[in-house]
């Protein structure tokens, strides 16, 4: 993988209890899903949805902006 193959770049920083947080997202189109770790640190969970399939689920606010732009 190398930095022109990610698309749609979106960030956005939120102030929290713990100071500053910053969330950047990134497109990387593949033809095959790749395999994923879960380090069960940053990340605890991982699954493949819909862009519509999220809104269902109970999000933090950046991320509910993220797919529900409008």
């Amino acid at each position: 993988m190398c930095a022109e193959q990610l698309l749609d770049p979106w960030q956005i920083t939120e102030r929290s209890p713990g100071g500053l947080n910053t969330v950047s997202i990134l497109t990387l189109p593949v033809h095959t899903r790749p395999a994923l770790v879960i380090d069960g640190l940053e990340v605890v969970a991982i699954d493949w949805l819909s862009r519509e399939q999220p809104l269902a689920l109970e999000l933090p606010g950046h991320l509910r902006h993220y797919f529900d732009p409008g």
